[in-house]
């Protein structure tokens, strides 16, 4: 009794669905006439063989030629409305007709359909408007409105923009919809090679009218005349561009007048301050000439950080699309293995009681397989693409160019400190609280350290900002090799050169000698007056020498 009200409670329930499904299509409402199509089909794969055969019966001829009547209809109507959309690019009417597709079992012909669309769609967003011409109302002659030169980085903006809002609007509704037949990694994957076409061209193009590769080129010969200059050959010896010691005229006397130790050596000092400016330019290694001014390639470089920022966020946006497309892959795939589980206990219920017990471990097999070739891992986009090549070689000459300019900049702080000036020295902070007239309390601090370290802040900051791993990796280490060598270098020669003039007979204070010799007469002035009092309470005793 039981079966029986299950086989009659089906085949009421597929009268009513083929009734629904015609009424619906006649009052052209496809969304509802779809859903009855598909209800329909699902209720005779979910229930038993045996039941739905014999619900089918029992419904009649009636109730299977009004839902076949329905279901040819509607993947007609739908199939001609859909390419209309897709020829007048109506997005209204996709949006409502791309659902029905999946419900018609249609996605495969949906999916070609609805990339056509959108091949379209970005084509006419992405690319630049071609001239269009303009009657002038004062002259007789037809002029060509030409479009204005856009900069690359706000192209490559345009372009992954225009990639990113496509799939933001259409994704979620593709996958849904059109998910079986794997529109949406199709859809990823139209949308990857519309933006990498464009991208790749306009990093070719900026790569062209900056001309990288050749200042690249130039940036290592520089490069290597400023490690020469500061590393190799040595700054004090550098064609007489030495700091102190060679380019002012050097001597000891001089260092302390810059240094303020000493009043009669002040006018020194200020004749030295007020001579010709220095030329920085002359002694830069070619780096102006060759390359230009450092705040000109500062912003070039800022500029070749932006596009690779620009492509670095587009390739994490699209990689995350990736991996959710494969995730709800495998949800799908999940429920397809569920599916098939209970329709294939149902075929071997049949089986066994039709044929007995032979059939079904080979049914069982059949089904694993086919399940298995469904669930193997597609690929969406390649490991390494096109794009990621072109950004890689931009990144590469983009190193090398802030490499280049972050030596230059500590050569400009180096120069700096070799010639005295207020925005260069400043008073030493431990002997600011000295007493006027004190030795040393006019003693001054270079801010090359600071300079130096800004210049290398700045170039590691910049490249991290691009997002590019690579990039940032080889500018952190350029920095890294500047500091530890070309600083380090310097400093120590200044060092070096401040102890040599520290010594004793050739030190600052000329005539008692030096520093270390006024220390040496403090101390044996000390040691005499400790002594003379020491014989005098063993002559005196202690009264006298109290007295």
């Amino acid at each position: 009794v039981e079966s029986r009200g299950d086989i009659m409670a089906t085949a009421l329930h597929l009268r009513g669905c083929a009734n629904r499904g015609s009424q619906a299509l006649a009052a052209q409402n496809y969304r509802t006439a779809a859903e009855a199509v598909c209800e329909y089909r699902r209720l005779l794969s979910t229930t038993k063989p045996r039941t739905s055969q014999t619900a089918l019966l029992i419904a009649g001829d009636y109730t299977i030629q009004t839902h076949e009547r329905t279901r040819q209809v509607m993947k007609q109507t739908i199939l001609e409305r859909y390419e209309a959309a897709v020829a007048k690019g109506d997005l209204a009417a996709l949006s409502d007709l791309t659902p029905i597709l999946g419900l018609l079992e249609m996605a495969d012909q949906g999916v070609g359909m609805y990339l056509r669309f959108s091949r379209s769609t970005l084509s006419k967003s992405m690319d630049d408007p071609k001239p269009q011409p303009s009657q002038d109302p004062n002259e007789k002659e037809v002029v060509l409105q030409t479009p204005v030169q856009v900069p690359v980085c706000q192209s490559l903006a345009k372009v992954f923009n225009v990639g990113v809002m496509h799939l933001r609007h259409h994704l979620p509704m593709v996958a849904h919809s059109l998910g079986e037949a794997d529109g949406d990694a199709a859809l990823i994957q139209l949308v990857h090679l519309e933006v990498e076409k464009r991208a790749i061209a306009a990093v070719r193009q900026y790569e062209q009218e900056k001309q990288l590769e050749e200042m690249e080129k130039v940036g290592e010969r520089v490069t290597a005349l400023i490690e020469e200059k500061y590393v190799v050959v040595g700054i004090l010896d550098f064609e007489g561009e030495g700091f102190l010691s060679s380019s002012l005229g050097g001597g000891s006397g001089l260092l302390q007048a810059l240094m303020g130790l000493d009043d009669k050596y002040q006018p020194i000092a200020t004749e030295i301050s007020s001579k010709k400016p220095f030329d920085f330019e002359e002694h830069d290694c070619g780096f102006t000439e060759e390359l230009g001014h450092l705040a000109d390639v500062d912003a070039a470089m800022d500029e070749a950080a932006l596009c690779l920022q620009h492509t670095e966020s587009y390739e994490r946006f699209i990689r995350h699309a990736v991996d959710q497309v494969l995730q709800a892959r495998a949800l799908r795939l999940e429920q397809k293995r569920e599916e098939r589980k209970r329709q294939q206990q149902s075929e071997e219920e049949k089986r066994m009681e039709a044929d007995g017990a032979e059939n079904q471990g080979a049914s069982a097999n059949d089904s694993k397989d086919e399940i298995a070739d469904e669930g193997k891992q597609i690929e969406i986009l390649p490991p390494h693409t096109p794009l990621n090549e072109a950004v890689a070689e931009l990144g590469g000459h983009y190193s090398g160019l802030e490499r280049s300019l972050l030596l230059a900049s500590m050569q400009r702080a180096f120069l700096n400190a070799t010639f005295p000036g207020d925005q260069n020295y400043n008073p030493i902070a431990i002997l600011s609280g000295r007493t006027r007239g004190a030795p040393g309390f006019r003693a001054l601090q270079t801010s090359v350290v600071e300079e130096c370290l800004y210049a290398a802040q700045r170039s590691t900051m910049r490249a991290f900002a691009t997002g590019h791993t690579g990039t940032a990796s080889v500018a952190a280490n350029y920095c890294a090799d500047a500091l530890g060598r070309v600083l380090l270098e310097v400093l120590s020669r200044r060092a070096e050169l401040g102890i040599s003039l520290l010594k004793p007979g050739e030190g600052l204070l000329v005539g008692q000698g030096g520093l270390f010799g006024q220390a040496a007469g403090l101390i044996r002035g000390a040691a005499t007056g400790r002594a003379k009092i020491e014989r005098n309470v063993g002559a005196k005793g202690t009264a006298g020498a109290g007295a």
